[in-house]
């Protein structure tokens, strides 16, 4: 095996033991088995996997023969493959009447967008049951992905154990492996990991939540204020083609808070001092918008 590149990862003996932590490629063989066993999981989604079972519990004591009697494995997936399912859940998919656009979420909740990719990118995302690979080619992982832990499956030992072992191809780190160890049992306790360069995860998250054409799993951020237009819309609302929907909400004009704050204090003084010339409030209007303290009220 190559030496991997990434600090996450470690090098492995070909003929070493199993270990929790150990990254397989499902080679012919492991589609073999899994064909036999878990059918449903022998499918291109599914990247690579990665086993959940203790260390200790897969130490050989025989020819093939180990304490655990199955090897859990949990699947990989490219993160792309799953991102629009997670931000359904942090930032809550956009409704227009009775439909909702799915992919579809308000611009102003892209912050806990990042927030979430950060905690996954440095594995502190618990309640959902993430650890992130990064990319390395020696370990077979070569775009940035996610093993579900919550979605593993079991392999007998005593059949499959060297089948395994052959289609290793990596390792994660000891640090890592404890990580991986402690979200996977939910223990109440941490384990101490050295996390990923912050401007390499600000373009990693960018890119991800990034609109882009031909991307299928690209997410759309919409203003608050162009969904709640919407919603005000009869039209919109009895549209019966989410797709139509979200093409007109794109064509809505977008105001920022800001901009909706400051043409309502410029129409409340024209209402209430009738006779203030257009150079007040030309000034007054400058004023507001280079207010720091005043946009940041807005904001809040």
């Amino acid at each position: 095996m190559d030496a991997p590149t990434h600090f996450t990862y470690q090098p492995v003996q070909e003929e070493s033991d199993l270990a929790q932590g150990d990254i397989l490629q499902p080679n012919k063989e492991l589609r073999e088995v899994l064909q036999a066993v878990h059918p449903y999981f022998d499918d291109l989604r599914y990247s690579a996997f990665l086993v959940l079972t203790q260390t200790c519990d897969l130490v050989r004591r025989g020819p093939s023969q180990c304490k655990s009697p199955y090897v859990n494995l949990a699947v990989v997936r490219p993160i792309e493959d799953v991102l629009l399912s997670l931000l359904d859940r942090t930032c809550g998919s956009v409704r227009i009447g009775p439909h909702t656009l799915q992919g579809v979420y308000e611009r102003e909740s892209k912050a806990k967008a990042h927030e979430l990719l950060d905690r996954v990118f440095n594995q502190n995302e618990q309640a959902l049951g993430l650890f992130f690979l990064h990319p390395d080619a020696s370990v077979g992982i070569t775009e940035p992905c996610v093993a579900l832990l919550q979605v593993s499956i079991a392999v007998r030992a005593p059949e499959h154990y060297e089948k395994l072992v052959r289609a290793r191809a990596g390792r994660l780190e000891a640090t890592f492996q404890s990580k991986l160890g402690w979200l996977a049992g939910n223990l109440y306790s941490r384990v101490a990991t050295i996390d990923m360069d912050k401007e390499r995860a600000k373009a990693l998250a960018n890119n991800l939540l990034s609109t882009e054409a031909g991307r299928e799993t690209s997410p759309t951020w919409l203003s608050r204020a162009q969904v709640e237009a919407a919603q005000a819309d009869a039209d919109l609302r009895d549209e019966g083609d989410p797709l139509a929907i979200l093409e007109q909400l794109e064509k809505l004009p977008v105001h920022r808070p800001v901009d909706v704050a400051v043409t309502r204090v410029i129409d409340a003084v024209t209402d209430i001092f009738g006779d203030a010339s257009g150079r007040h409030l030309r000034r007054l209007e400058a004023r507001l918008r280079s207010d720091d303290r005043f946009k940041k009220a807005i904001r809040s």
